[in-house]
């Protein structure tokens, strides 16, 4: 079914050819530094105690916890010796970066009159900026400050669910959760051995980003010193630079700021979603967000875009000046000679109203490329393998033809390579859309 030519082709665009027949995003990692006491009479013992209780207390609500031994190492020889000085924000960012600790909790205990009040402060190391604080105050034994301590934690938790879901619901697609039949679509010819058997998988409830991320989306990112724009001019595939498909990146071309961000790596695609504080998409979520419960063959039903239905940035006619002898959907044109900005064909939407699921840009999703992805009998919520060579990529680009374009095609992408039809979209376990 494939030509030589075509394996070059997606070669050059950083993609695999399958050679056989998801992931959950790790929990934050939070360096819990020291209560700072002022005024109050806490001697180094209860100071102790009271630092191990609070991170106990944040390993109980979903985070990992950087071990105390770790972090006084580091800080002994950042301070000298006295690693109990490091209570300024510069200095915990330094240090929680430098132990690849996402976020950074500071705590501290302010004697006024006879009361005592904690504070806390959740940084966002990644994103450079203060997520949540709690405050709580009452009497100065140990116990009344554990109490404190407990309902100031509750405050600050609060706040950074209600901001998280904010920050998520904004652009966001819900997928309920339940059973949908995963690969080969039984009213489609044209399924490969990769995508077979076709098999019953329940998800939970997660939302999934509506659009690609952009390239102005993904500049925030790098603004924000999270995300690395290295490398985004010029694709990297075949073990080198390309500079002759450079044309074909995005980053940094006028009039491209909402298109997808594309020449991108799959590390890089996961800082992005990390630093919007939600994760990639496991193989499974993705291809339900794609087609829904009815096992379609497209995004929008089982026929293919035509030249008179445009229904996704794909390889047409319009690229034929470029790629005179690329392998095209004859009489088709979406209008663009690679990448439209982010939902521009609103009639290729996915059941659930995620567009550009088929075309413009392939997807990274969180799992490795292994045989064990796709088997006999249902499954709840599968995740691929935990390691391998290759990533899965999905959704088809506007290189590919409509073989790519169905819901239930897998190709696979060296984790080391930047193609210029590689991007993202990010996703999240829960109701994080409307």
């Amino acid at each position: 079914m494939r030509t030589a030519p075509l394996a070059a082709s997606l070669l050059c665009l950083g993609l695999a050819l399958p050679q056989s027949p998801a992931l959950a995003q790790d929990r934050p990692i939070v360096a819990v530094f020291d209560l700072e006491v002022k005024g109050a009479k806490l001697d180094g013992g209860t100071v102790d105690r009271l630092t191990d209780y609070l991170s106990t207390l944040l390993g109980t609500r979903g985070f990992q916890i950087v071990p105390r031994s770790q972090l006084k190492e580091r800080l002994v020889e950042a301070k000298k010796g006295s690693y109990k000085e490091c209570f300024d924000q510069t200095c915990q960012i330094e240090v929680g970066k430098e132990l690849a600790a996402q976020k950074s909790l500071a705590s501290q205990v302010l004697k006024i009159g006879s009361q005592c009040k904690i504070t806390l402060n959740l940084y966002d190391l990644r994103r450079a900026a203060s997520e949540a604080s709690g405050a709580a105050s009452g009497g100065c034994d140990e116990d009344k400050v554990v109490a404190s301590l407990e309902q100031a934690l509750e405050g600050m938790l609060g706040r950074v669910a209600a901001a998280s879901a904010g920050r998520q619901q904004a652009g966001m697609v819900r997928i309920p959760a339940g059973e949908f039949t995963m690969g080969c679509s039984p009213l489609d010819a044209a399924c490969e051995k990769t995508e077979k058997p076709a098999h019953k998988v329940w998800l939970d409830e997660f939302s999934i980003d509506r659009n690609e991320v952009s390239v102005a989306q993904y500049r925030e990112c790098v603004q924000a010193g999270s995300c690395k724009a290295e490398g985004l001019g010029v694709p990297f595939t075949l073990g080198k630079d390309q500079p002759d498909w450079a044309w074909s990146c995005n980053w940094d071309k006028p009039g491209r700021e909402q298109h997808p961000i594309n020449c991108l790596g799959f590390d890089q695609a996961r800082s992005y979603c990390e630093w919007a504080g939600k994760r990639l998409p496991t193989e499974a979520e993705w291809e339900k967000a794609a087609r829904g419960m009815d096992g379609r063959t497209y995004p929008w039903g089982n026929d293919g875009p035509s030249q008179d239905r445009p229904l996704a940035s794909i390889a047409d006619e319009t690229i034929k000046a470029r790629f005179p002898k690329a392998p095209i959907l004859a009489g088709y044109k979406d209008g663009y000679e690679s990448t439209a900005p982010v939902g521009s064909f609103p009639a290729g939407a996915s059941p659930y109203g995620a567009l550009d699921m088929a075309g413009n840009v392939f997807e990274w999703v969180s799992d490795w490329y292994g045989e064990k992805t796709y088997q006999e009998g249902p499954a709840r919520n599968p995740t691929g393998p935990t390691s391998g060579k290759w990533r899965v990529v999905r959704g088809g680009s506007w290189f590919s033809r409509p073989l790519y374009l169905r819901a239930s095609a897998r190709l696979i992408g060296d984790p080391a390579q930047r193609g210029v039809g590689f991007g993202v979209r990010c996703a999240v376990s829960g109701a994080g859309g409307p």
